[in-house]
This record gives structure tokens, sequence and C-alpha cells, in this order.
């Protein structure tokens, strides 16, 4: 899996946005990084990864609003045909078109 580690050496710089991560326990701002197959939640403050997904697991990029994105990801359950749901908000439309391009292809 992706470490913290892996940004200190050479290679592409990630991809990245900052963007406002909508969950059970409310909306808070989130870093949202794809770096070596991997997509990755940060805590904007300390840079500490909060969430991993293999970009494998993303199964599906939907629009919901001008800024607002929401990515199917097969979760652990995945072979029982369970999907997680990971509902974004990106500070511009032009931010959330950059994020679906990105996580669709």
């Amino acid at each position: 899996p992706w470490t913290p580690a892996s940004m200190a050496r050479p290679g592409p710089l990630p991809v990245g946005w900052r963007i406002l991560k909508r969950s059970w326990r409310g909306c808070y701002e989130r870093a949202l990084v794809v770096v070596d197959g991997w997509l990755l939640t940060l805590e904007p403050a300390s840079g500490r990864t909060t969430n991993t997904w293999p970009l494998a697991d993303v199964l599906g990029v939907e629009r919901r609003g001008a800024a607002d994105v929401a990515l199917r990801l097969a979760g652990p359950c995945g072979a029982a045909g369970w999907v997680r749901l990971l509902t974004v908000v990106a500070p511009s439309a032009a931010a959330a078109e950059s994020l679906e391009a990105a996580l669709s292809q």
C-alpha cells in the first residue's frame, strides 16, 4: 500500500484536490490525492493519511451538481455487490471536472 515515505522518492508529483468530504460525521476539509495507483484522503493541516483505496476500487464517478462529486468504491464486501460511496465537494466546477476526468480513466 501507499505510505508517506513514497512521497519522498523521486518521481511524478501526485495529483490532488482540496475538497470537503461529506460523511455521517458531517462535512470536513481533506486533500484528495492520486499517487502510485492509490486514492488517498489526507488531513490538510498535518498531512496525515485518513483513508486509502486502490484506484482499481474506483468503480465510477458521478457529478451531482456543479462542484459535487460522488465516487463509487468497491468495498471489502465488493464480491457481494456492496459499494461504498465517497461524496465530496470540490472548490469549483472546474476542479470537480478535473477530479472526474482523472478518476474516470
